[in-house]
């Protein structure tokens, strides 16, 4: 049961301010079966900790939270709400065995405390286990039947909507002022109203940002949803997208987890969290969500994709690939299929299996014209690979073969990457592909280019200052948080200060990148 809040957490701080200069124990207003009290900590340790947990969970960093919560249990061990909220961090945390064990042992040692029940039902139904996580509710609601928090804790564990938890929070016969103004504010949500509201505000300012690459932007705009818990599955879904494009995966991991926790209750799917765990750099748990998607009947080619990609970048490569064989051409699926197993073999170093991927795929594309994008996609997702690995010549006589707009703008891209800077290189990277975001990547590719000095032509330089300045304007627009736009910035400012930081940050998203 959340009954931390930032409020509270400055609140805290009040009190932790007044009393430095004293011995007295340190304390805490909270409620307890629908009653407020004081409670003191066993030690300052355990209240300093408590309060930096808290405080860590404001800030989103759910490991570190845990880790400050169990040291606090360790200073005072007597303490069953302790206990449960170290249980509850785990589980935001991402760490579900753990988390279950935690809640198991607090509920034996502190049955007579109702937080600790709800948080064994919430561990029980992480873990799949329905029919216990019942029982536990159950008797969440035996030992408090008339706490508020109990009651909505407990409806919301069940799967009930927003809307019913809200009515059982309402309707609690202990119920006070505040659980009254926060249920109706529940319901006015669950009800869409159609008013324009800060929520709608920040979602369609997010919105704006992700179609120009803003991806912190994106976090900022729709984490203040998801701490005051009114971010809908949409917006933790783009908040997690953003973190990882923003190389900030182990940030959004704890996220995908608190999604899981919610699986059970059709929030989101199997197949859904699947790709979110692989996101997130976790294909254990890829594997696992798939596998369950398979039980409920998922067979079709993005299931078949996400399973056999998850497998292959688990290590199961034989299985992995297998799976994705099994993908008809002719399904939309197929390519990115091949090009996931194929990236996730280089990367364990079986470059000879990936090569192997890549050579079968385009032949099985066969040569029709409809088809001419999807092998331009496959032999640049080659031609990279070659290229990180050091093959440059063979890289760009794989590229030179694409057939499509796109896929000259990609290669152009490539062998600026690569350092190349002739009139070739530029010629490329001036196709319009169609698609904004790489028209952009690929403008601000033209200005370090051509800030390289290494665009000349018979006649003088083949871009002039006219371009490159409109080009990094349609950059910014297009890409603004790209490593590539970031570099460009950084090589036509004057203020050395900003040059340094706008390359730091390029390094942070692109360690591997080309200044």
């Amino acid at each position: 049961m959340k009954r931390a809040h930032l409020a509270a957490t400055l609140a805290l701080f009040a009190v932790v301010s007044g009393c430095q200069t004293t011995r007295a124990r340190r304390t805490i207003v909270e409620t307890i079966g629908g009653a407020p009290r004081v409670r003191s900590f066993a030690s300052s340790t355990a209240y300093e900790a408590f309060l930096r947990a808290e405080i860590a969970v404001n800030r989103g960093s759910f490991e570190e939270a845990a880790r400050q919560i169990e040291l606090a249990t360790f200073a005072d061990d007597t303490d069953g709400w302790l206990c449960a909220r170290r249980a509850e961090l785990l589980l935001l945390a991402g760490d579900r065995t753990e988390a279950l064990s935690s809640a198991e042992a607090c509920a034996r040692r502190f049955g007579e405390q109702a937080a600790c029940w709800v948080v064994l039902g919430e561990a029980l139904v992480a873990a799949g286990r329905a029919s216990e996580a019942t029982a536990a509710f159950t008797r969440a609601l035996a030992v408090a039947p008339d706490d508020p928090e109990v009651r909505e804790s407990v409806a919301i564990g069940q799967g009930a909507s927003r809307s019913s938890a809200a009515v059982a929070r309402e309707n609690a016969p202990e119920t006070r002022p505040g659980d009254r103004t926060r249920a109706q504010r529940a319901l006015l949500d669950a009800g869409r109203d159609r008013r324009p509201t800060l929520a709608a505000l920040r979602r369609e300012r997010a919105r704006q940002a992700r179609e120009r690459g803003a991806h912190r932007e994106v976090d900022a705009l729709l984490a203040p949803l998801y701490m005051s818990q009114r971010a809908t599955r949409e917006d933790r879904v783009a908040i997690i997208e953003a973190r990882v494009a923003d190389g900030r995966a182990r940030d959004a991991a704890p996220m995908v987890a608190s999604l899981a926790m919610s699986a059970q209750t059709a929030a989101v799917s199997q197949i859904e969290l699947a790709r979110l765990w692989l996101l997130v750099d976790q294909p254990e748990r890829a594997v696992e969500a798939s596998e369950r998607a398979a039980t409920e009947g998922r067979t079709d080619a993005l299931a078949k994709r996400l399973h056999g990609t998850a497998l292959v970048r688990s290590g199961r490569a034989t299985e992995g690939l297998a799976m994705l064989a099994a993908i008809d051409p002719s399904e939309g699926e197929f390519v990115e299929a091949q090009i996931e197993a194929a990236h996730a073999l280089a990367q364990r170093a079986r470059g000879d299996l990936a090569e192997g991927v890549f050579t079968r795929a385009i032949a099985r594309l066969g040569a029709e014209p409809s088809r001419a994008i999807d092998r331009d996609r496959l032999r640049i997702a080659r031609a990279t690979a070659l290229s990180r690995s050091g093959a440059n010549t063979e890289s760009a006589s794989v590229a030179g073969a694409v057939e499509t707009a796109w896929g000259r703008q990609q290669r152009g891209m490539l062998a600026a990457a690569s350092g190349a800077g002739s009139p070739d290189v530029l010629r490329d990277l001036r196709e319009r592909s169609g698609d904004r975001r790489e028209d952009s990547r690929a403008d601000a590719w033209l200005v370090l280019v051509c800030q390289r000095g290494g665009a000349a032509s018979g006649s003088g330089r083949a871009c002039g200052d006219a371009e490159i300045d409109r080009a990094l304007v349609d950059a910014e627009r297009g890409a603004a948080e790209d490593p590539v736009t970031l570099r460009a910035r950084a090589s036509r400012t004057r203020d050395a200060a900003e040059a340094v930081a706008l390359r730091r940050r390029a390094r942070i998203l692109d360690p591997l990148g080309r200044e």
